[in-house]
């Protein structure tokens, strides 16, 4: 799936810290990142040219569209929206096209636009300058400056080289950040040291997605209801946002299980 254009870069972590972030998962309480903070800093600029097996031009001109492939990955560098990286993949088509063959040009919009994708563990994925994976995330003014300050001089002169996937994952603890969330809940609104997960399950009820878990620390089961409309890519998704919306609504809990966790509905 190397098909693509896109580009990494190595960090200089000590000069980053004035303009870091914190990006990772949610915490209930303020619905801003928990478990694992991670600064949030732009890597110098690297690009792979058109990759390594996807031609930069033909064969008497091997290099004839590799500038729209440089110009692609800086867009795919720091990243941004999906309407940003829809604009980057069409601005892509049209400089192929423009120097070689619109059909050409459109067969590498469709293979950027599938392929090159924020969550893809890829030297190439949307943002790959991040050091973290980041979604498609409006730029602050303070990733511009960031931008600014790490865009080299001449972006077109750089090496072409080829980069590997290289960022800090943020651990998820269920593989869900549905299940994430309520798990941070039980323990920080109960005040238990740790909510293991042993088995649950997921349903539809109406417009709420529901799950029913079981734990270690009690016998019984916890029913959670989230909020409307939560959907399946909520939960599965993309846990690398800086922010979200709270999402449980509900806790009911049965057996031996409701002594320790009050049923109750979350306040709004």
């Amino acid at each position: 799936m190397k098909y693509l254009i896109f580009l990494i870069f190595i960090a200089i972590i000590g000069n980053h810290s004035v303009n870091a972030q914190e990006y990772g998962f949610l915490t209930i309480a303020d619905g801003k990142v928990s478990y694992k903070k991670i600064e949030n800093y732009l890597r110098p600029f690297k690009t792979d040219g058109c990759s390594s097996v996807s031609p930069d031009g033909t064969i008497g001109r091997p290099t004839l569209w590799q500038h729209c492939c440089v110009e692609h990955d800086i867009a795919y560098w720091y990243g941004g929206t999906l309407q940003d990286k829809k604009d980057a993949d069409s601005a892509l088509n049209q400089c192929v096209s423009d120097v070689f063959s619109g059909i050409f040009g459109r067969a590498m919009e469709v293979a950027v636009y599938i392929g090159g994708g924020p969550d893809l563990h890829t030297g190439y994925a949307w943002g790959y300058g991040w050091n973290h994976i980041r979604g498609y995330h409006e730029l602050s003014q303070q990733d511009q400056d960031e931008i600014q300050r790490m865009m080299p001089a001449d972006p077109h002169g750089q090496k072409i080289e080829e980069v590997e996937f290289d960022k800090e994952v943020i651990p998820s603890r269920n593989k869900n950040i549905c299940l994430d969330e309520i798990q941070d809940h039980l323990e920080k609104t109960f005040k238990e040291d740790d909510v293991e997960i042993l088995r649950s399950t997921e349903a539809l009820s109406f417009l709420n997605r529901v799950y029913v878990i079981e734990t270690s620390s009690c016998e019984g089961q916890i029913k959670v209801t989230l909020n409307n409309f939560v959907s399946f890519n909520d939960c599965e998704e993309l846990p690398y946002k800086n922010e979200w919306e709270q999402k449980i609504k509900k806790v009911e809990a049965f057996g031996e299980c409701a002594d320790k966790f009050e049923s109750k509905e979350l306040e709004r």
